[in-house]
């Protein structure tokens, strides 16, 4: 009884109170009140506390790890269209990645010549000089590992033991929207983007049977941030 509130408790926080914490930081970052430092500290202690306070959970429960995505998996399935979606996620961050280290030097010479190319509405969460690089690399690493058990795991977790009518194209809608909404804070184009991410990751999720491939492509994904600014002006790189 216990551990379902306690997992309730946590999806409700990111159903409510994760779109609204990133709207406000959001908007501290830009007026200035908060450095991208603090908030980078901040988002690293809150997802690992997070997961491990949704583990603890698991564990007290005695939840098997193959029943929350750690288990090997069975990999077979993406012998089909659902293997060639995979690979197509993971091909396109890799080639983008590659694209961008390429041509780094003329994104350059397009800045300093004074015509910035505007990225949209999270360009001040990149970072600007290379304290802040690394640190934005632990957060997309942290991301990619803390979100999926978070948004994948523990909701669609909840939502096979609450509601076990659901169909899978349900489970992958709702928790789609659910880590669409999380991203508020990048407007519409950001949450219907991170949206779409998520039903992939979901459908990857739920056929396979285990998290590791969708921690990897998110992971890769996140990390496609870094390899564009390309160690140079983050901020002002196309993303």
């Amino acid at each position: 009884m216990y551990g379902t509130i306690g997992l309730w408790f946590i999806v409700t926080f990111l159903i409510i109170g994760e779109p609204i914490m990133g709207v406000l930081a959001y908007r501290r970052l830009k007026a200035g009140t908060m450095t991208r430092m603090r908030m980078y500290r901040m988002t690293l202690l809150q997802e690992w506390f997070l997961v491990g306070l949704t583990m603890a959970i698991f564990l007290a429960d005695h939840v098997p790890l193959r029943n929350i995505g750690l288990g090997t998996g069975h990999y077979s399935v993406l012998s089909g269209a659902f293997g060639g979606l995979a690979a197509g996620v993971i091909f396109g961050v890799l080639v983008t990645m590659v694209l961008s280290i390429l041509s780094g030097r003329r994104r350059t010479r397009t800045i300093s010549m004074g015509r910035p190319i505007k990225i949209g509405n999270f360009d001040f969460l990149l970072p600007s000089n290379r304290a802040e690089h690394w640190t934005f690399a632990w957060v997309a690493i942290t991301a990619g590992i803390c979100e999926e058990m978070l948004f994948r795991v523990l909701v669609i977790y909840v939502l096979q033991h609450q509601f076990p009518s659901l169909s899978w194209g349900m489970i992958v809608a709702i928790t789609a929207l659910i880590f669409g909404m999380a991203h508020l804070y990048q407007g519409w184009i950001g949450i219907v983007g991170t949206g779409l991410l998520g039903a992939v990751l979901a459908i990857i999720y739920l056929t396979t049977g285990t998290i590791l491939l969708p921690i990897l492509i998110h992971m890769l994904s996140n990390m496609r941030g870094l390899v564009l600014t390309n160690g140079r002006s983050y901020r002002d790189v196309e993303m």
